[in-house]
């Protein structure tokens, strides 16, 4: 009786065999699923069986919580006896490394999604992508042998997928045209059928794979497979595409290779050594592929979308820097490799796929790479420049925050972009990356929050920009609240000079009663002089405190400053103003006296005045009621004197009538009145000041002997002059030197406008008196009662 065949290897086994004794599969028939039959709870309905092969079984199925997405389920047949539940527990955690591995590979575009695995009725299921498409065997039954150019594309592009496989540490082990199918919407071939995938370099116990395509290593004690097993196999699936010769008919003889035309024959014999230490790589084995066809004089160029005609690869250069846009979505878009590939330009080819998949979400700094591919020293370069160079915060108080801009532009004619790190966590970047076109400016918001300082330093960092135009290195400084510690001295200097009166001039000058004529003319100065400084010193203590980081403690002290010094100011000032108010409009209500003429200046007697019954009066202590303090020593009591203007000759020295005393010589004395009386004006009179003895009289009322301007003279070196008596602006010549008119000032007499020649004027302070009048009652010789 015939004993079992395995479906692997078809070798003829007892019949009551497990596994096969030649190759180790498993000979227990696989599950069948019929059409409409649901695994995983109900979620996948099996539409129809795809295919069958020793590892198991695969079916189209449709997720149904995926809004019935078409997928593949293969069922794979686990090497393991079932009656044994180590040996079950040992399959299993197999099945889940290996269903670890199909998920990592899913990430290349050429190798299907691992979607689900899961475990039911003691089978392993995997639920792969599917994709929809022809498989190589199917299209080489179809159309029989392939073209070469295909073919060598073809072969390129599963080498990539191999370098990939391989970078992951793993081998396929079962690479044959049926698991290789032509994606219906590009054309790419895809890996499939990962069921057998293993970390290589791997000791196997027994063979398993597709016998002609897996080489002798895998096939053969002590069945060690490596990632150049996987080479072996594309190039047998390969040699079958070019020859129609299956591999297996032949086993690693490969009859028919001196058909296949040079270069490409000798790739292929290369990648078939039966040695497998002598076998190129993935990546070796690609590039005698891309080797294998030259160039071909080019025929057709790259249109674009606006009609730009592109002829030779080098052209690129031009194209890109006139239509910047429409290059870069040509490039990203695949359109640069098909046309590279149709000219046999693979190289760049691989170029211009490296460049777009290096940047997939953006495709201007593709283009950049790809133009730098074609001719490094020719590419248009970027060049990198930040506006400012650093950055400065000054001074951050608690929980503030302070942001300031970058600048950073391209002023190169390639496309600029990198990337932005900070030295230090409390840096913050409103941008990460940069990214700018030639010409164009980005913005960089840079912050630094105050809670993130450490506290009591004098923070420093950096900014660093590192982009394919240069890097630069920006430093930030900051200052924290603590380590600012000392206070702004221009608001303690502002806060000191503000309260300076209130501590020092007013309390000692009410202490001891010098608020009098010097003493008091001093302290009112320097209370002024204070509150100007502490104005000017708080108004510097905000632009510091400004420039320090922010309104805070400095501020506030200022501010403080400013209106305690604008107070005093304010109320010094009206009460000096007031005073004055008072004294001129006290003068100016008593009646004028008129002038008198020589004839009745022997007549002139002081005369008591009315005294008003409606106000309280007392007799003046300092005149006795007299109204009189002795003879005025300027007009010796007459109560007049010689004009000031024309020095009694009622004429000026032109000739003219003497405006001042209209031509008589005399006017009233200013300095008595008329009343030929003088008294002390810092007390009026009265003797007291607040309460204390008025110290520039002594409390007597009397005004001084003389005048403490011109010294009793009541008169003075003209100040115009300068006592020479001469026109200061002609220098006494009476004309011009540059013009030869007549000087304006003196109309021509060379003597000067301000003394008439003299070289000396009256005294403007004591109008010639030298004395100063009686303020206190004004020549009535009574005073209101205080």
């Amino acid at each position: 009786m015939a004993g079992k065949i395995c479906p692997n290897c078809g070798w003829e086994n007892q019949k009551a065999a497990k596994f096969c004794a030649h190759c180790g599969a498993i000979l227990t028939a696989p599950v069948v699923l019929k059409p409409g039959a649901t695994l995983n709870n109900g979620r996948y309905v099996i539409i129809k069986q795809l295919g069958k092969g020793g590892m198991g079984v695969t079916y189209l199925a449709k997720d149904t919580q995926a809004f019935d997405r078409l997928c593949v389920i293969k069922i794979m047949l686990p090497y393991f006896d079932p009656d044994d539940p180590q040996d079950f527990q040992a399959a299993l955690h197999r099945f889940e490394q290996e269903a670890k591995a199909l998920a990592e590979l899913g990430a290349h575009p050429n190798i299907p999604n691992l979607l689900h695995w899961f475990e039911e009725g003691g089978q392993f299921f995997l639920v792969m992508e599917f994709i929809e498409g022809e498989n190589l065997e199917d299209r080489l039954r179809r159309e029989g042998i392939q073209p070469v150019e295909q073919v060598i594309k073809w072969g390129i592009s599963l080498s990539k997928t191999l370098e990939f496989v391989a970078s992951k540490g793993y081998v396929h082990h079962d690479i044959k045209p049926s698991n290789i199918i032509l994606h219906a919407g590009s054309g790419e071939p895809i890996l499939v059928d990962f069921g057998t995938v293993k970390a290589g370099r791997l000791a196997i116990k027994a063979s398993f794979g597709t016998k002609g395509y897996s080489p002798p290593e895998q096939m053969m004690p002590p069945y060690q497979t490596e990632h150049r097993s996987d080479v072996f196999a594309l190039a047998a699936t390969l040699y079958h595409l070019l020859t129609g010769d299956h591999p297996a008919q032949d086993l690693w003889k490969f009859p028919k290779l001196p058909t296949i035309p040079q270069p490409l024959r000798d790739a292929l014999c290369q990648a078939l050594n039966l040695n497998v230490r002598q076998r190129p790589t993935a990546k070796e084995f690609r590039e005698m592929l891309e080797q294998c066809f030259r160039p071909q004089p080019i025929t057709s160029p790259f249109v674009s979308k606006s009609g730009e005609k592109v002829g030779k690869p080098e052209d690129w250069l031009d194209f890109a820097e006139r239509c910047w846009d429409e290059a870069a979505e040509h490039l990203q878009s695949g359109d640069v490799e098909v046309w590279l590939e149709s000219i046999g330009r693979f190289d760049l080819a691989n170029k211009a796929e490296e460049a777009r998949k290096r940047f997939p979400s953006d495709q201007n700094a593709a283009l950049q790479t790809f133009l730098e591919f074609l001719n490094p020293n020719q590419a248009p370069q970027p060049k990198l420049q930040v506006n400012p160079t650093e950055l400065d915060f000054g001074y951050l108080s608690k929980n503030q925050s302070i942001s300031h801009q970058l600048k950073v532009t391209n002023i190169g004619r390639g496309y600029l972009f990198g990337e932005i790190v900070t030295s230090e966590s409390w840096i913050k970047v409103s941008h990460e990356s940069v990214a700018c076109l030639p010409g164009v400016s980005q913005i960089v918001q840079v912050t630094v929050d105050a809670n993130y300082l450490p506290l009591g330093e004098n923070c420093q960092g950096a900014i660093i920009i590192g982009t394919n135009g240069g890097i630069l290195n920006l430093p930030v400084r900051v200052v924290s609240e603590t380590s600012a510690k000392p206070v702004n001295l221009w608001a303690t200097w502002a806060l000191v000079f503000a309260l300076m009166p209130c501590l020092c001039y007013v309390p000692v000058s009410l202490l001891i009663g010098l608020w009098t004529a010097v003493f008091g003319v001093f302290t009112v100065f320097l209370c002024l002089a204070s509150m100007l400084a502490a104005i000017v010193f708080g108004i510097v203590g905000l632009q510091k405190a400004k420039e320090l980081g922010g309104y805070g403690r400095g501020s506030a002290i200022s501010a403080i400053s400013i209106t305690i010094a604008m107070l005093i100011a304010g109320t010094v000032a009206i009460k000096e103003f007031g005073s004055q108010i008072h004294k001129t409009t006290f003068s100016q209500s008593q009646p004028s006296q008129p002038v008198l003429s020589s004839k009745a200046v022997s007549q002139v007697k002081p005369q008591t005045p009315n005294k008003p019954t409606n106000l309280v009066w007392r007799v003046c202590w300092n005149c006795n009621g007299t109204g009189s303090l002795g003879a005025c020593s300027w007009c010796d009591g007459r109560g007049y004197t010689a004009c000031s203007s024309c020095e009694g000759h009622g004429v000026t020295p032109l000739g003219e009538r003497c405006a001042s005393c209209d031509g008589k010589g005399l006017k009233t004395c200013w300095s008595c009145g008329g009343k030929g009386i003088r008294i002390c004006s810092t007390c009026e009179g009265t003797g007291r000041v607040w309460g204390y003895i008025c110290s520039w009289c002594k409390g007597t009322g009397r005004g001084s002997e003389q005048c403490w301007s011109c010294n009793g003279r009541g008169y003075k070196k003209c100040y115009s002059c300068l006592g020479k008596g001469l026109c200061w602006s002609c220098d006494g010549r009476g004309y011009s030197l540059f013009s030869g008119i007549i000087c304006y000032r003196c109309k021509g007499s060379g003597r000067c406008d301000e003394c008439f020649g003299n070289g000396w004027k009256i005294c403007d302070i004591c109008k010639g008196t030298g004395l100063e009048e009686c303020s206190g009652c004004y020549g009535r010789g009574i005073i209101l009662r205080r």
